[in-house]
């Protein structure tokens, strides 16, 4: 339930097809082997099905009703992308607009000449600028998902986490990025109000860090 992952379910299938080999060997049944090439092909049926389904066409997925064709060369962002195929929901209708906020990304972070840390889901911009962004988690949730919630057992232990993290590094900024929408809470809900103020620009929100040591 915690993983988020809405197609987990269907990697057990062959889990599930293993267990029903086994039963059928270890049985008394008259038509083992026939059973067997069933399975056999009803496994390749299944597979191929959703392949096609989750695979192909992002059935359940974010980019389900996204038209794939409309992707754009990601070396448009950075070279080390090269290769690859660049479309996002966020910009789905025109992902050209997507690259241009993220080649301003990586310019005003490369010029940031303190620590700051970024909370986003670009987790892939840490390998194309100059600096560490000290990302706290690999995803951003406020559910319990990816960071503990305030109802969790876990909570004081991911503050304290948090806080250390925000110390060690000399954390002066948290920058979020506004077409993202991620919650605020992944700071207000860990830090004292008084230890940040808030500010905002063009592309980011921006937490400044005050108080912590």
């Amino acid at each position: 339930m915690m993983t988020k992952n809405q197609i987990f379910i269907y990697f057990l299938i062959p889990i599930f097809f293993a267990i029903a080999e086994s039963d059928i060997q270890t049985s008394k049944l008259k038509y083992k082997k026939y059973l067997s090439i069933f399975l056999i092909f009803f496994l390749i049926v299944i597979t191929f099905k959703y392949h096609l389904r989750y695979n192909e066409t992002r059935k359940f997925h974010e980019l389900e009703a996204v038209n794939l064709k409309k992707a754009l060369s990601a070396a448009e962002i950075d070279n080390s992308l090269k290769g690859l195929n660049w479309i996002t929901p966020f910009f789905d209708k025109k992902p050209l607009n997507e690259f241009i906020i993220l080649k301003k990304v990586k310019n005003r972070i490369n010029n940031i000449n303190h620590e700051i840390m970024f909370i986003t889901h670009y987790l892939f911009l840490d390998s194309i600028t100059e600096k560490k962004l000290n990302y706290p988690s690999r995803t951003f949730t406020i559910d319990g998902a990816s960071m503990p919630n305030d109802k969790s057992k876990f909570f004081l232990l991911y503050k304290n986490f948090f806080i250390k993290k925000i110390n060690e590094k000399n954390i002066k900024e948290v920058y979020f990025l506004k077409h993202e929408k991620i919650s605020k809470k992944i700071i207000t809900l860990y830090l004292s109000e008084k230890c940040y103020s808030f500010r905002e620009d063009d592309l980011f929100y921006i937490y400044k860090i005050n108080c912590l040591k």
